[in-house]
């Protein structure tokens, strides 16, 4: 999982650098959600992830298996259990409907163009992430 991870980051900043924007934040979006599934996966005590208030449950209220989360409940759940910050979560949920605009239909509905600034300040957004993520191995 850790070359899986620095190859997405190198990928990601090299997107950044020659301007492509979209595929830079879908690339980001990817990393996060790799990095919360390999924090899953070592994490010893995983009861906590399934009693966090954010979870996502099935339709008969059970909670889903970590495999079948995306990006949202990731960054809910690793705000509920502190891997990240309240800021974190709310910013990078931004990414992660930014992500989304990989979707032609979505990006055409709303609109958007995203440029060289929203590919930095995203870019910036991850590795603020990421360091949250790795620190909270850590505690």
């Amino acid at each position: 999982m850790k070359a899986l991870l620095e190859r997405r980051w190198i990928e990601c900043t090299k997107c950044v650098s020659v301007k492509a924007h979209l595929a830079a934040i879908v690339m980001m979006g990817g990393l996060l959600e790799a990095l919360f599934v390999a924090r899953v996966k070592q994490l010893a005590d995983k009861p906590i992830l399934f009693t966090a208030p954010s979870a996502p449950k099935n339709k008969e209220g059970k909670t889903l298996p970590p495999n079948e989360w995306t990006l949202k409940p990731f960054l809910q759940v690793g705000y509920d259990v502190k891997w990240i910050t309240q800021a974190a979560r709310d910013v990078a949920a931004v990414l992660g409907e930014y992500r989304n605009y990989v979707h032609p239909e979505k990006e055409h509905r709303h609109g958007v163009s995203l440029g060289q600034e929203d590919g930095v300040i995203l870019c910036g957004v991850t590795k603020n992430l990421v360091a949250q993520l790795l620190a909270s191995v850590k505690t």
